[in-house]
């Protein structure tokens, strides 16, 4: 069963639950509990600089939070040290559902942070996920191989001349899980994010490249660049006619997230409204319409599967670190 079901379904048992809250008391608190919530305006932080997708899709959900809730969601950008000060600054907030963070999470592990000063599972509460973006493997349009099965015929003919280009230390480590599930091999390259990669990628100093295909959109609708393959198991709407990985037969899957948290220890009547409110804004039409123009696929799950999620993710990228003796920085 895909990602994209099980997160449908969750969200719908989200809603569903969610609707019952006004008949019936959860952990021993009435329904005036939740009824009450909100009493006044709410903050969403987003710990980066502001202009970014993270930042327009919280200010997007915002908006339409507060028609929904009859309160105010104000988005702050508490921006510092890679997202690490304003995570810092929610989970030190008072748990009263009035302060909320919106963060994937995927790059707060130990496995790629050292002396990470928090625990995300542990100090937050997650409310939903509400999106994510797989990533693509994308060449150069001159380069042969067409396919995964090509790329392995070419890797052995050609020993040692296959470089990737990485952008960031997550997909540099999804990279060498990708060569791991597809059996090739070939050298990562570093660079200091995706412009450096196009470039490489059209100068021809490297010959592929694991990162989220948005940015690169023109560049493939031009015919300079090509997607190889897509790594999830179903399609993206922005390129409906790349392959998975796992249409292709290499069972490997990833991708960025995006989600809502709450300080850890938030009363679940307040979680669980939050999560009924954001989940039924992620899923309006235009909303869903604007996650896809991102390269992203528009979801809405339970707290749960989201904490799960996260968990799986830091796993994921632990074994990639682990398997190359990659060092946190």
């Amino acid at each position: 069963m895909n990602i994209r079901r099980i997160a449908s379904r969750l969200a719908a048992n989200a809603l569903f639950a969610c609707a019952a809250l006004g008949s019936m008391p959860i952990n021993g608190m009435g329904t005036a509990f939740a009824q009450d919530y909100p009493g006044k305006s709410i903050r969403m932080i987003v710990p980066f600089a502001a202009g970014g997708s993270i930042d327009v899709g919280t200010r997007m959900l915002a908006q339409r939070l507060t028609s929904r809730l009859g309160q105010s969601v104000i988005v702050e950008n508490k921006a510092g040290a890679e997202g690490v000060i304003g995570t810092e600054f929610v989970i030190k907030s008072a748990p009263d559902g009035y302060t909320i963070l919106a963060v994937g999470g995927s790059s707060y592990t130990p496995a790629l942070v050292k002396n990470l000063p928090f625990d995300l599972i542990r100090d937050l509460q997650p409310i939903t996920l509400t999106r994510f973006g797989p990533s693509a493997v994308m060449v150069n349009a001159a380069f042969l191989p067409k396919n995964i099965a090509e790329l392995q015929t070419w890797v052995k003919a050609n020993p040692g001349k296959l470089n990737f280009g990485g952008s960031t230390a997550p997909t540099s480590l999804a990279t060498e899980m990708f060569k791991k599930a597809a059996g090739i091999d070939g050298l990562v390259v570093p660079y200091k994010g995706s412009g450096p990669v196009q470039t490489g990628l059209l100068s021809g100093e490297i010959q592929i490249a694991l990162d989220p295909p948005a940015s690169y959109k023109a560049l493939i609708d031009s015919g300079r660049l090509r997607i190889l393959v897509i790594t999830d198991k179903e399609r993206l709407a922005m390129f409906p006619n790349a392959a998975t990985t796992y249409e292709q037969g290499v069972n490997m899957s990833f991708a960025t997230n995006t989600g809502f948290w709450f300080p850890a220890r938030t009363p679940k009547p307040i979680v669980d409204r939050m999560n009924k409110e954001i989940v039924a804004v992620v899923l309006e039409p235009d909303m869903k319409k604007w996650v896809e123009s991102t390269g992203s696929v528009p979801i809405g799950s339970t707290p749960e599967y989201f904490r799960d999620f996260i968990a799986r993710d830091h796993a994921f990228l632990a074994e990639a670190a682990k398997m190359v003796n990659y060092q946190p920085q």
